[in-house]
């Protein structure tokens, strides 16, 4: 095995030296279990070293950003990893994202290599792939990663919705990361015998706390497989089968998680969503510990982390170690405990700031704007406005509120309506839009001049948007105000129920039983009464999440097993209908 040494170091030890160290005492521990194989400590960190090596040669080094283009895998861990090695960043290159949207990113970045499973990755991109296999293939390295990181080094860069109508890109450091990872594994109890499942999409930066909180702990990172990643039932018993201690899910995806036969699983983090109370009930009982978490892309993931506990209420928590919060009013004074403010966050965790357009003075180095939101008070203090409201309490626990504005969070992504808005207004026939959520869907009412369709408004969308922020697109003939000028969304959800009447009737007429119940399941999770018998569960607003809820109900309404793959394969309900029987009387 290597020997590691570490050429420049901050006073609090950096994540990519603690993961070398690790591996230097303990090769043969397990790191990583993919596809029913496990790669050790020492396998990982010798293939990022050789990772490494190729990028430094290829000139990467302290904020550089590489592209990483790789399905959630090994392989993607150990690019991450040698990119970390390298002293670089990396940026999350998602496959699924349009290419117009990567192309600003690789801009934006100045990203100058993609590291890929994929020879054909970056088409279009102007940047030459580097493939991990070419990179590895020579054998474990020979020599150690001369690691280089310093903690206000950039780590990543993620990008979020912004309400200005374009994404933006947060730079986020290595000290922020360490802090995070190191306050997460003491508050979960992170130990070198801890399997913790890796749930979250590479896409939204939740991954980066399960990733390298398992890693610098010397812990065992589990890749689940990502047709489960939305399936409850195969999802509970790949957990099980596992043996997985800690997972974080989003609470929708919890809610539809069976909750027996789990001995292993005793720490779950709800993120991404509001968590209700019967979620606490369900979770947080026989020994099982259930925290909320809460934070934000410009705050490196966490801010604070709530125990929660049966009939007590839901909070956020204390912040974590090093990070600073301050409730205050619109003009910035503390408010008192209690009583509703605005979140102010600061600490160790924050972001350097946003992405913007490149210098031409330094070619490759991208540039931070450290304003907006982002300010530093009179006594040399950075912080960051969050816009959420909540309140502070005398023990520490901060509770949620609302949203100052109109930001959407949705299944762990945040959503700014300008950033839809902004793409649909840029069709000519478009007169007005609004865009809200609807029973957890995201929609936009759009009035519009013929011929324009839904279809075309929705290709639009999904030509410049990544998918989580593609919405179930209704057009509205009639565009209604309230009485001061605002539009009515209530009056545009009623406007969209309207159409119920007839698809009920072509349901009734046949006399199908068993559809007109199938279908009342589906408009229940959809929360939409015009869904009709050969509605395309995903064309109408369905995604993953839904399709696990959808599967639950069919269960518990019919007493027939609907994997989320039979969904996906009879998306109407008609089809649906096919695959379940009514439950029989009780005699």
């Amino acid at each position: 095995m290597s020997t590691f040494a570490a050429n420049r170091t901050t006073a609090a030890t950096l994540l990519p030296e603690r993961i070398a160290a690790h591996a230097h005492r303990y090769p043969d521990a397990a790191a990583v279990i993919a596809d029913g194989h496990t790669w050790t400590y020492g396998q990982l960190v010798d293939c990022a070293a050789q990772v490494a090596a190729a990028l430094r040669r290829r000139g990467a080094g302290p904020d550089r950003v590489i592209g990483l283009c790789c399905p959630r895998s090994v392989d993607g861990l150990i690019g991450m990893l040698g990119i970390a090695f390298a002293g670089a960043a990396y940026a999350y290159l998602d496959p699924t994202w349009p290419t117009g949207h990567l192309r600003r990113v690789v801009d934006q970045c100045q990203i100058a290599a993609i590291l890929t499973d994929d020879p054909a990755a970056g088409a279009g991109l102007g940047v030459a792939p580097l493939v991990l296999d070419d990179l590895l293939s020579h054998g474990w390295s020979d020599a150690p990663p001369q690691l280089s990181t310093a903690g206000g080094d950039l780590a990543y860069v993620v990008y979020t919705s912004g309400s200005t109508g374009t994404r933006k890109g947060v730079a986020v450091q290595h000290a922020g990361v360490a802090n995070m990872a190191t306050g997460l594994a003491d508050l979960l109890g992170v130990a070198p015998t801890t399997y913790v499942a890796q749930f979250s999409a590479w896409s939204w930066d939740a991954c980066a706390a399960e990733i390298w909180t398992t890693l610098a702990a010397g812990a065992t990172l589990v890749l689940v497989p990502e047709p489960l990643r939305a399936d409850g039932p195969e999802l509970a018993a790949f957990l099980r089968a596992q043996r997985v201690r800690l997972a974080t899910l989003p609470p929708s995806l919890l809610a539809a998680l069976p909750d027996g036969d789990l001995p292993d699983l005793r720490t779950l983090v709800a993120v991404g969503e509001p968590c209700p109370p019967d979620l606490v009930d369900r979770w947080a009982t026989g020994g099982r510990e259930l925290f909320n978490g809460y934070g934000l892309t410009e705050t490196t993931v966490a801010v604070s982390v709530g125990r929660c506990r049966p009939g007590q209420p839901v909070t956020i928590g204390p912040p974590l170690p090093d990070v600073l919060v301050r409730v205050v009013d619109d003009h910035d004074r503390p408010v008192p405990a209690g009583q509703p403010g605005h979140l102010l966050v600061g600490g160790v965790g924050l972001a350097r700031g946003y992405l913007t357009n490149p210098s031409p003075d330094q070619p490759g180095v991208p540039v931070v704007d450290p304003g907006g939101p982002f300010f530093t008070d009179p006594i040399g203090t950075r912080w960051y406005r969050t816009g959420d409201i909540v309140t502070h309490h005398d023990d520490g626990t901060l509770r949620f509120i609302s949203r100052a504005d109109n930001q959407i969070q949705l299944r762990g992504h945040r959503i700014e309506p300008a950033e839809i808005t902004t793409v649909l207004r840029a069709d000519p026939r478009v007169h007005q839009c609004a865009i809200t959520t609807v029973g957890g869907q995201l929609v936009a009412y759009v009035n519009a001049d013929p011929p324009v369709t839904t279809a075309d408004l929705t290709d639009l969308l999904a030509g410049q948007l990544p998918p989580p922020a593609v919405p179930v697109v209704h057009l509205v003939d009639v565009w209604p105000e309230t009485l001061d000028g605002r539009t009515d969304l209530h009056a545009l959800a009623e406007a969209t129920r309207a159409t119920a009447g007839p698809a009920d009737a072509i349901v009734q007429a046949a006399g199908e039983a068993v559809l007109v119940d199938v279908l009342a399941v589906v408009r229940a999770v959809l929360v939409r009464d015009d869904i009709g018998p050969d509605d395309d569960f995903f064309a109408v607003g369905g995604h993953s999440l839904l399709a696990a809820e959808l599967s639950v109900r069919l269960d518990a309404r019919f007493g027939v097993s609907v994997p989320v793959r039979q969904v996906i394969d009879h998306p109407t309900p008609r089809a649906l209908a096919t695959l379940v029987q009514p439950v029989p009387a009780v005699r």
